[in-house]
């Protein structure tokens, strides 16, 4: 690319991007791009050092061999030395850096460009493929896998191409990752640990940076152990101060009548809603509300287990009037739990249903996971199917009348051929009403319109197999942005 046209590229990003009011001071800004450095966390990021005077704000743009031009957001910046993260690069690509700096009267400065160019990824994610057909909306596609007995989190484009991954191994060797969240601010909430909802394991969330670093620990109170299937965060505006999520413990009971031990180790869960210190501002225990006799998915042989869960929550979501929602999957039931008393509101499906299904071909849903509450006061979630004949999984909406006791199908999308994952998988609305289905039992995302056509499809491959829980659509990996 000539100077010439990538001054053109960088003046054009500039205005498009402009994020400030400029003030009538006209001097001209310095910017002095001095090293490029590989975090150790993620070789498809850069840490960018440079100096700057006379700057009121600052970005790098990226260019790349078959690649499109990037840029980081802008930062506000003082003289003298400054780091910015690039991200989103790919792997084994001839890339040239360069700092744009903008004095506070808006005239913009241009730093000598850095060619670099970045390395392969871990051994054990070149072998992982993303490969994808039709087009996708805007954003990226991030997935929790484990591989090879190490948890990662994984970012893709549209096209299919690894743009950021996120390793548990240095902090947890041969740890698994669970449920993540992307953050207001930028970060990430992740699982790691070893738990899959009932062993007495360690595990917990944390808070990692864009940079892959931990930044703090949410901690659960002992002696508890942290369930690795969803967690919602809390804010003050765009500062994270908390989190919902599920914790347990392991009770003895008599399990003979099910086939299994008369002093098996089951466990129980408990909602909790944690301050960042730790502060527990809400706790609601299973074992107080539900009943194991009410466990009635399959497979039957999951009792005689030891240790189990009976109740397995494995999503949760915050009502548009603050209240919690909760998916029980081995109960086939949501409920809607009061945010200050801990009182049932209601039940749906299971063997306490207290709704009519209304205009639904298959009747009920069974083995559920990933509810979400849309805007419009539906429910969307992933109906896993256990139960229907034959065993089908699907992505359903409905809409509930709490007064009358109804729940009508309003909308579902059945994948052609048909798809069964009797664990595992989630949904997503996303801003152009589309919904993006994760078949994970079968490392599949679909992107389906209003109107059930296909739009777009991915499948994650490895050679020894993936395993994955969900898929999310992100707008952008610096922050979360609506996609």
């Amino acid at each position: 690319m000539s100077r010439r046209v990538f001054a053109l590229v960088v003046s054009i990003c500039a205005t498009a991007c402009r994020d400030d009011v400029v003030s009538p001071n006209t001097d001209a800004a310095a910017a002095i791009l001095d090293s490029v450095a590989v975090p150790a966390t993620n070789v498809l990021s850069r840490r960018v050092f440079a100096r700057l005077s006379n700057a009121d704000s600052a970005w790098v743009i990226v260019t790349g061999v078959g690649d499109q031009v990037q840029r980081t957001p802008a930062a506000r910046v003082s003289d003298g030395p400054q780091e910015f993260l690039v991200l989103g690069l790919r792997q084994s690509t001839q890339y040239s850096l360069q700092v744009v700096a903008r004095s506070s009267g808006g005239r913009l400065t241009t730093s000598d460009p850095i060619p670099m160019t970045t390395d392969s990824v871990p051994a054990p994610l070149r072998a992982v493929r993303f490969d994808v057909t039709g087009t996708a909306s805007a954003g990226f596609t991030m997935f929790h896998i484990n591989v090879d007995s190490t948890g990662y989190v994984v970012i893709f484009d549209s096209l299919g191409a690894l743009r950021w991954y996120f390793s548990a191994s240095p902090f947890m060797p041969n740890g698994n990752v669970g449920d993540v969240r992307q953050l207001r601010g930028g970060g990430f909430l992740v699982y790691l640990g070893l738990s899959s909802g009932w062993q007495p394991v360690v595990g917990r969330f944390v808070q990692i940076s864009n940079g892959g670093t931990i930044v703090r620990s949410i901690p659960t109170p002992a002696p508890l152990y942290t369930d690795n299937h969803e967690i919602v965060p809390l804010y003050d505006g765009d500062s994270l101060t908390g989190a919902l999520f599920a914790a347990y413990d392991l009770r003895t009971v008599d399990m003979t009548t099910y086939g299994g031990a008369d002093t098996a180790q089951i466990a129980g869960h408990y909602l909790l809603r944690q301050t960042l210190g730790g502060g527990t501002e809400f706790f609601w225990s299973a074992w107080d509300h539900l009943r194991i006799v009410d466990w009635i998915e399959e497979p039957l042989a999951f009792k005689a287990r030891s240790p189990f869960d009976f109740d397995h929550p494995n999503a949760i979501a915050i009502d548009r009037d603050g209240n919690y929602v909760v998916s029980w999957r081995h109960l086939g039931e949501i409920n809607k739990i009061d945010a200050r008393t801990g009182a049932i509101l209601w039940r749906w499906g299971g063997a306490n249903n207290q709704f009519s299904f209304v205009d639904d071909p298959l009747g009920f849903f069974s083995g559920q996971h990933s509810i979400v509450v849309l805007a419009n006061g539906n429910y969307l979630l992933y109906d896993n199917g256990l139960r229907h004949a034959p065993p089908e999984s699907r992505a359903a909406e409905y809409r509930l009348d709490p007064r009358l006791r109804t729940a009508t199908l309003v909308w579902q999308y059945r994948h052609s051929p048909p798809i069964y994952t009797p664990f595992t998988g989630s949904v997503q609305r996303l801003s152009n009403g589309n919904t993006l289905i994760g078949w994970a039992g079968v490392a599949v995302a679909s992107e389906v319109t209003p109107g059930g056509q296909l739009a777009w499809e991915g499948r994650l491959t490895h050679p020894r197999g993936v395993i994955t829980y969900r898929a999310t659509r992100i707008g952008n990996l610096y922050r979360s942005v609506e996609p």
